[in-house]
Protein backbone atom coordinates (compact mmCIF):
# COMPACT_ATOMS: atom_id res chain seq x y z
CA UNK A 1 0.00 0.00 0.00
CA UNK A 2 2.80 2.46 1.17
CA UNK A 3 4.28 2.07 -2.81
CA UNK A 4 0.46 2.55 -4.12
CA UNK A 5 0.81 5.99 -2.46
CA UNK A 6 4.35 6.85 -2.73
CA UNK A 7 3.77 5.81 -6.57
CA UNK A 8 0.93 7.93 -6.40
CA UNK A 9 -1.23 4.90 -7.70
CA UNK A 10 -4.83 6.30 -5.39
CA UNK A 11 -6.92 3.63 -7.39
CA UNK A 12 -5.00 0.76 -5.93
CA UNK A 13 -4.66 1.96 -2.90
CA UNK A 14 -8.16 2.45 -2.08
CA UNK A 15 -8.69 -0.86 -3.41
CA UNK A 16 -6.20 -2.52 -1.21
CA UNK A 17 -8.16 -0.49 2.37
CA UNK A 18 -11.39 -1.54 1.24
CA UNK A 19 -12.95 -4.07 3.64
CA UNK A 20 -11.47 -7.69 2.27
CA UNK A 21 -15.19 -9.74 2.12
CA UNK A 22 -17.01 -11.28 -0.45
CA UNK A 23 -20.16 -12.90 -0.77
CA UNK A 24 -20.13 -16.46 -1.86
CA UNK A 25 -23.34 -18.23 -3.17
CA UNK A 26 -24.94 -19.20 -0.40
CA UNK A 27 -22.45 -19.00 2.10
CA UNK A 28 -22.99 -14.99 3.07
CA UNK A 29 -19.69 -13.14 3.34
CA UNK A 30 -16.35 -14.67 3.88
CA UNK A 31 -12.87 -13.09 4.67
CA UNK A 32 -10.89 -13.39 1.84
CA UNK A 33 -11.69 -11.46 -1.84
CA UNK A 34 -10.87 -13.92 -4.75
CA UNK A 35 -7.57 -13.41 -6.34
CA UNK A 36 -7.07 -11.26 -9.44
CA UNK A 37 -4.64 -11.09 -12.00
CA UNK A 38 -2.51 -14.23 -10.71
CA UNK A 39 0.61 -13.60 -13.03
CA UNK A 40 -0.71 -11.92 -15.58
CA UNK A 41 -3.90 -13.89 -15.83
CA UNK A 42 -7.52 -13.01 -15.00
CA UNK A 43 -8.18 -15.65 -12.27
CA UNK A 44 -11.16 -14.69 -10.75
CA UNK A 45 -13.07 -17.34 -8.77
CA UNK A 46 -15.41 -17.00 -5.87
CA UNK A 47 -14.73 -20.28 -4.24
CA UNK A 48 -11.36 -20.30 -4.16
CA UNK A 49 -9.07 -17.28 -3.49
CA UNK A 50 -5.44 -16.22 -2.28
CA UNK A 51 -6.12 -15.19 1.17
CA UNK A 52 -4.90 -11.92 1.38
CA UNK A 53 -2.67 -11.47 4.42
CA UNK A 54 -1.35 -15.09 4.33
CA UNK A 55 -0.77 -15.89 0.46
CA UNK A 56 -2.39 -19.22 1.47
CA UNK A 57 -4.65 -20.16 -0.99
CA UNK A 58 -8.10 -21.04 0.30
CA UNK A 59 -11.22 -22.60 -0.65
CA UNK A 60 -15.14 -23.10 0.07
CA UNK A 61 -15.85 -26.50 -1.77
CA UNK A 62 -16.90 -28.91 0.67
CA UNK A 63 -13.81 -30.43 2.40
CA UNK A 64 -12.83 -34.56 0.15
CA UNK A 65 -12.79 -37.82 2.43
CA UNK A 66 -10.53 -37.82 5.27
CA UNK A 67 -9.04 -34.32 4.83
CA UNK A 68 -7.24 -33.14 7.54
CA UNK A 69 -5.42 -29.84 6.51
CA UNK A 70 -6.41 -26.67 7.87
CA UNK A 71 -10.01 -25.39 7.71
CA UNK A 72 -12.16 -23.09 9.54
CA UNK A 73 -15.75 -23.86 10.72
CA UNK A 74 -18.01 -26.61 9.18
CA UNK A 75 -18.65 -27.08 5.34
CA UNK A 76 -22.11 -26.47 5.76
CA UNK A 77 -21.70 -23.05 7.50
CA UNK A 78 -21.61 -19.49 6.22
CA UNK A 79 -17.70 -18.34 6.51
CA UNK A 80 -16.30 -22.25 5.76
CA UNK A 81 -13.02 -22.11 4.30
CA UNK A 82 -10.13 -24.83 4.06
CA UNK A 83 -6.95 -24.97 2.22
CA UNK A 84 -6.63 -27.26 -0.71
CA UNK A 85 -5.51 -30.98 -0.68
CA UNK A 86 -2.41 -31.87 -2.54
CA UNK A 87 -3.94 -32.78 -5.35
CA UNK A 88 -5.89 -29.57 -5.74
CA UNK A 89 -3.02 -27.30 -5.23
CA UNK A 90 -0.94 -29.44 -7.74
CA UNK A 91 -4.01 -28.70 -10.19
CA UNK A 92 -3.34 -24.47 -9.87
CA UNK A 93 0.37 -24.98 -10.23
CA UNK A 94 -0.14 -27.12 -13.19
CA UNK A 95 -2.78 -24.39 -14.60
CA UNK A 96 -0.38 -21.66 -13.76
CA UNK A 97 -1.94 -20.09 -11.52
CA UNK A 98 -0.25 -20.67 -8.11
CA UNK A 99 3.49 -21.13 -7.21
CA UNK A 100 4.90 -24.16 -6.28
CA UNK A 101 5.59 -23.58 -3.32
CA UNK A 102 7.22 -27.21 -2.61
CA UNK A 103 10.35 -27.61 -0.14
CA UNK A 104 12.67 -30.69 -0.34
CA UNK A 105 14.29 -31.84 2.91
CA UNK A 106 17.52 -30.91 1.27
CA UNK A 107 16.39 -27.41 1.11
CA UNK A 108 15.22 -27.01 4.62
CA UNK A 109 18.22 -28.16 6.12
CA UNK A 110 20.11 -26.37 3.77
CA UNK A 111 18.21 -22.94 4.84
CA UNK A 112 18.83 -24.33 8.38
CA UNK A 113 22.83 -24.69 7.96
CA UNK A 114 22.80 -21.32 6.55
CA UNK A 115 20.83 -19.54 9.29
CA UNK A 116 22.57 -21.16 12.06
CA UNK A 117 26.17 -20.85 10.28
CA UNK A 118 24.94 -16.87 9.62
CA UNK A 119 24.05 -16.76 13.66
CA UNK A 120 27.63 -18.13 14.38
CA UNK A 121 29.28 -15.84 12.14
CA UNK A 122 28.10 -12.60 14.00
CA UNK A 123 28.84 -13.54 17.58
CA UNK A 124 32.54 -14.05 15.84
Amino acid sequence: MLDALSEDRTGDAARLLASPTHEVDGFGEVDDPPIKGVEGDSFDHPRLWLCWNTHEWRTDYPPPPGFDGPEQGEWDEAGYWRSPTHDEHAALVAAGIAEDSTVTLEQDEADRAAFFAGLAAERA
